[in-house]
């Protein structure tokens, strides 16, 4: 072999060990560099001992998450918080006034510096511009309490539901019901480990969410409506929610979540909330539990749109959607929260007819189903009959009879076993 062809045949030997050296070094590394961080995880009413504000000026609400998928989202992504119509999450007047008293001027020094705010005369100027909203998935931040006089920080995992304020960046800065300071943290959201505080619930890693600033300022912030599955609220920055809000339809997918070894009364509540219809199956044969879901169709984390079906298969011979016009063993379905039309058809599936009893109301925003009897859960009524309580505008009352009731016929004909979903309200 020539001397040459010998050196070029070296230097390429001698590169691609370079590049093997170099690759392997820098997966050691990123081995070695890779850690669990243990991490607060503190459930929607829960408010540490060493809280900056005692009293409480929100405590949000349990709800099902509003963004399909976790990861790291801008401030300004849509649905990225939760809403409602009825109240404000939020009371930034009280948190202004405990600032502002000369005995808790330690606090406010320390709770303005965590926020980079210039002296606490600032402080009252500074909430005024931030939005209260509901957190729309778990969510990871840099949480601060107050201990021997000044703040002290520490990573946490807010649930879904926690009320917080944000700023015209859509970042999370204080969380309402202990007043704390909240900043963003440099923990990613890949490997922690949750050290629950207050109730615990069921985390999931694939949901959770981690809020970046968004390149600019928002100027209005669109919220899912955690009331109304499939709607928006448009809120403007420095509102504190209610007056000025305004509904609109979402367009954004749902996930579907995974029900697998739940009851199917436990299921139909939890894809009502999501907005999902839902028709189930009775799968003979199968080694789980009575009654329990063995599958769905679509299958969990499948994405659709708002209103859609998922068919719950469920365990059990003679489990799920009775056939229309028969009566089996079994209990009272849920109607609560769907339209009038849709619990007469839900009943109907069970082999019941509905007596309609309405309750006018001039401040009605959605029409529905607001309570019954028997109960849900109680054992099918002999005389095959449910009394549900309807929700509507005022105005000339529909009913042929006195008193504004009626009995509703049994479809012969109800279509599958779809159902209306719930709305994820309390």
């Amino acid at each position: 072999m020539a001397r040459g062809t010998t050196s070029a045949c070296n230097r390429r030997i001698l590169a691609v060990c370079l590049v093997l050296s170099l690759f392997l070094g820098a997966t050691a590394m990123a081995c070695t560099a890779r850690k669990v961080v243990k991490v607060a995880a503190e459930s929607v009413a829960y408010a540490t001992a060493d809280a900056f504000f005692t009293g409480g000026l929100g405590f949000g609400r349990s709800i099902a998450p509003t963004l399909a998928k976790g990861g790291v989202y801008k401030g300004d992504r849509a649905g990225l918080y939760g809403g409602t119509l009825r109240k404000s999450s939020c009371d930034v007047r009280a948190l202004i006034s405990f600032l502002k008293k000369p005995e808790n001027r330690e606090k406010a020094r320390a709770w303005a510096e965590v926020l980079d705010i210039d002296g606490v005369d600032e402080i009252g100027a500074y909430l005024k511009k931030l939005t209260p909203v509901l957190l729309g998935n778990d969510t990871l931040v840099r949480n601060h309490g107050f201990k021997k006089g000044e703040a002290h920080a520490y990573d946490a995992v807010l649930e879904a539901g926690t009320a917080v304020l944000i700023d015209l960046l859509g970042l999370p800065v204080v969380k309402c019901n202990c007043g704390n300071p909240l900043a963003s943290t440099q923990t990613g959201l890949g490997d922690l480990e949750l050290d629950f505080k207050g109730k615990k619930w069921k985390y999931e890693k694939k949901r959770a969410v981690k809020v970046e600033e968004s390149p600019r300022k928002q100027s209005v912030v669109v919220l899912a409506d955690v009331e109304e599955a499939g709607k928006d609220i448009e809120r403007q920055p420095g509102a504190d929610g209610v007056e000025d809000d305004e509904r609109i339809a979402s367009g954004r997918p749902v996930a579907v979540p995974d029900l697998r070894g739940r009851t199917e009364a436990d299921a139909r509540t939890e894809l009502g909330r999501l907005g999902l219809k839902t028709r189930t199956e009775p799968v003979p044969g199968s080694d789980a539990e009575h009654g329990s879901v063995v599958g769905l169709d679509p299958e969990p984390d499948t994405e659709v749109q708002a209103g859609s079906t998922v068919t719950l298969e469920v365990a059990g011979e003679g489990a799920g959607t009775p056939q229309p016009g028969t009566t089996q063993l079994g209990t009272v379905p849920d109607v609560r929260d769907l339209t009038e039309a849709e619990a007469k058809e839900r009943l109907a599936q069970f082999g019941l007819t509905a007596v309609v009893q309405y309750q006018d109301a001039a401040d009605v925003e959605r029409e529905g189903v607001v309570g019954q009897a028997p109960a849900p859960g109680a054992e099918l009524p002999e005389d095959g009959s449910v009394t549900i309580n309807v929700r509507r505008p005022s105005g000339p009352d529909p009913s042929p009879t006195d008193g504004g009731s009626t009995i509703a016929e049994t479809p012969s004909e109800p279509g599958d076993a779809s159902t209306g979903g719930a709305d994820g309200g309390q």
